[in-house]
């Protein structure tokens, strides 16, 4: 374990009447301190991590000095536990995040961190007073993994496309033909969402063999082990076969349409139809019956 101790001469004024000059304290102290780093954490985002840094040895005696703080750079506290101080501010973006051991567990000053997003990657730095002031800086590596990795023909068809999303950090795109890395006519174009900071990935390349061979793109972020990739079929109609397949499946879908409004109506028909009653003049051996009935 890396830890470095710093004695501080007591002043007449007490550090922590205030708020703000708990802050400047905090902020003098870790600017005074050497800087050692001790550990490199890696999470995934959306998980929760543990910013690992184990207290001193405290002495037999308590003092009402003792006080741990979680820090980024001089200015901008995560979280503390300072006696006596409540109102030290902290940024909205830590809110709620956070968790503390100490003063709990007096032997664990580690720092939980929920929810872990890009940009919590930064490096934390631990002082702690017990009471000479000990700093333990921890840096925070964050990884996102790329979404199922897409590959197709482009609008020309004498190419292909591969892309892959919401990946951090900004990975590369590889491509294999025959299990042999390609080396041909190819593009790479990569943005970043303002939001997450997390990247988009499109490869393009130039076709320059036959068509037989067979072609895989492959996605390798650089900080985890796993990589993705998918194969890209030449089975595609090309332009003019395409047209040509649109127009008979416009046709079939056509007919199929005017097929089923001409049993609709048929069906109607029938049911609802009935024959219109005679007009036929009746003859005269029927009103002959007629008047024997009247009789």
């Amino acid at each position: 374990m890396c830890l470095t101790g710093h004695s501080l001469r007591r002043s007449r004024v007490n550090p922590w009447t205030s708020c703000s000059m708990c802050v400047v304290w905090i902020a003098l102290a870790s600017a005074l301190l050497p800087v050692c780093v001790q550990v490199t954490v890696h999470a995934v985002v959306g998980q929760d991590v543990l910013l690992p840094c184990a207290c001193p040895p405290r002495p037999l005696k308590h003092s009402a000095e003792h006080f741990l703080v979680w820090q980024i750079g001089q200015h901008t506290v995560v979280n503390y536990a300072i006696p006596n101080q409540e109102n030290v501010k902290i940024p909205e973006q830590y809110l709620n995040r956070t968790r503390l051991f100490y003063p709990a567990d007096r032997e664990n000053c580690s720092l939980l961190l929920r929810r872990v997003g890009v940009l919590d990657e930064k490096t934390y730095s631990c002082l702690y007073r017990n009471p000479g002031v000990s700093n333990v800086t921890v840096s925070l590596e964050v990884s996102a993994p790329y979404s199922s990795v897409q590959c197709s023909k482009n609008s020309t068809g004498e190419g292909y496309e591969c892309r892959a999303s919401g990946g951090f950090p900004k990975g590369r795109i590889y491509w294999l033909q025959n299990d042999l890395n390609l080396e041909g006519p190819q593009s790479e174009l990569h943005s970043q969402d303002h939001l997450t900071s997390l990247y988009n990935l499109t490869s393009t390349l130039t076709r320059t063999r036959g068509e037989t061979a067979t072609l895989e793109c492959r996605v390798v972020n650089p900080r985890l082990p796993s990589t993705l990739s998918a194969l890209c079929t030449d089975a595609g109609p090309r332009s003019n076969e395409t047209h040509v397949g649109t127009k008979v499946k416009t046709s079939v879908a056509v007919g199929s349409v005017l097929l089923v409004l001409a049993a609709i109506f048929l069906f109607v028909f029938i049911k609802f139809w009935k024959p219109c009653p005679t007009s036929l003049v009746p003859g005269p051996r029927y009103h002959e019956q007629t008047q024997q009935l009247n009789v």
